[in-house]
């Protein structure tokens, strides 16, 4: 049931994000790899073929809170390493956030 809320939540925050933007032109994902608290670089689940280019920037949510910033360094076709430019309030980022490209 947790699960289902989870996503459920994510659902309606991607689609509130979009409202103002064209959602099709937004990218997202998530954050699958972060090697320790406190590093500089996060790795996120699309890469090339999804249209993840160097220099792309998304934003970083958790529920409907937004907690920072990336910006691509290394992108592959299916996974991109992002720089963590900006927390938000000392926020830390987790596996799983979702992220969001705002540069499109």
């Amino acid at each position: 049931m947790a699960k289902l809320l989870m996503s459920l939540a994510s659902l309606v925050l991607f689609s509130t994000i979009a409202i103002g933007a064209d959602a099709e032109d937004q990218l997202k994902a998530v954050i699958v790899v972060i090697n320790e608290p406190g590093t500089i670089n996060v790795e996120i689940s699309i890469g090339t073929d999804d249209g993840v280019k160097v220099d792309d920037l998304f934003d970083v949510y958790r529920n409907d809170e937004q907690l920072g910033r990336l910006k691509i360094v290394q992108v592959s076709a299916d996974r991109a390493v992002a720089k963590i430019t900006k927390l938000n309030d000392s926020k830390i980022l987790r596996r799983g956030d979702n992220v969001l490209s705002n540069s499109r």
